[in-house]
């Protein structure tokens, strides 16, 4: 971790944001993954109050996130729906996108849901449950949603967007740089339990920003970008030892943004014109400066496209043609 990189991250945390109330989600359906607590629950709020005539709460636990519906709903405001959504099962992300399919619009996708935790654990498909979580099942349900998003933009003459929440952490891990295939991160062998959530935020990095090079803006389709909301108030350490929590809960206290403020990170970049096309999103700015090094290296793009070609092999085992119907201009 370099020092410029240091003073860039304090620098940040004690950033005055800038508030929201010059978007305006008026008319349009939102999807928000994970959004039954923490920053996924701010999100729909904002989105929510900003106009939003369907917000979509996509949770893995639909008890609960029934519950955050009865507290986000504001009467006299657009609707609040619950939808099923599991990341780490293959079958709820396509149903969930077949159901999106049916659907008369969707304009924006917050893809927020992810986990974290330092024990082993595998998902039905095989992969190391953090990867299969916040990689694969992320960009699998990015890949289905872009052709429905793209159906909305040329349907309502607009760009829809598609973002995917990272993290800073993908500074903190070497993971790649050794030509270490996306195969090792299903040996239990090779699993490093502190370091698998940063490899997991750097291939999301990795793969949303080469995805966007082969997405097609032109005739309604989707952009998409990145947005990384900081160090925030939230209960996603939830999964990590009691020691863990503690010790980041102790950084959390001298230097964390609320949770409202870190959920206006999230939605800004959602409300972006086509400028904000495959870029990196921090403190309601693009900047392409707050990427690690190695991610805007030459070995990085290298890193980039193999991991892209890797993953794309992975997903067609488990939804033939998706990649193929995201990219179609049709």
């Amino acid at each position: 971790m370099s020092i410029p990189y240091v003073r860039h991250f304090f620098a940040s945390q004690f950033l005055t944001l800038p508030e929201l109330t010059s978007l305006s989600f008026e008319g349009q359906t939102v999807v928000v993954t994970g959004a039954n607590t923490g920053l996924g629950f701010e999100c729909a709020r904002h989105f929510h109050t900003l106009g939003a005539d369907l917000v979509i709460l996509a949770v893995r636990d639909v008890r609960k996130g029934e519950s955050a519906r009865d507290k986000l709903l504001v009467p006299g405001r657009g609707a609040i729906e619950v939808w099923q959504l599991d990341l780490s099962d293959t079958a709820s992300v396509i149903a969930f996108a077949e159901k999106a399919a049916n659907h008369p619009r969707i304009d924006v996708v917050l893809e927020n849901a992810g986990m974290q935790q330092h024990r082993w654990q595998v998902s039905k498909e095989g992969f190391e449950m953090t990867v299969a979580v916040n990689f694969y099942g992320t960009i699998l349900l990015a890949l289905l949603l872009i052709p429905i998003l793209r159906r909305s933009g040329q349907k309502y003459k607009t760009n829809p967007r598609l973002t995917v929440v990272t993290s800073e952490v993908h500074h903190f891990t070497s993971w790649g740089q050794k030509a270490e295939p996306l195969t090792d991160l299903n040996d239990e062998s090779k699993f490093v339990a502190s370091d698998r959530y940063n490899v997991s935020k750097l291939l999301e990095v990795l793969y949303i920003r080469e995805l966007a090079q082969h997405v097609d803006t032109n005739n309604g389709g989707p952009i998409l970008n990145l947005a990384n909301p900081g160090l925030c108030v939230s209960d996603f350490d939830r999964n990590l030892s009691r020691a863990t929590q503690m010790i980041i809960g102790f950084f959390r206290s001298l230097l964390a943004r609320t949770t409202e403020a870190g959920a206006r990170t999230l939605v800004w970049p959602t409300s972006c014109s086509i400028e904000g096309h495959g870029q990196y999103s921090l403190d309601c700015t693009f900047n392409e400066k707050a990427l690690s090094r190695f991610v805007r290296s030459d070995a990085g793009i290298q890193l980039r496209k193999r991991v892209f070609a890797e993953a794309n092999a992975q997903l067609e085992l488990l939804k033939p043609n998706a990649l193929k119907l995201a990219l179609s201009s049709e």
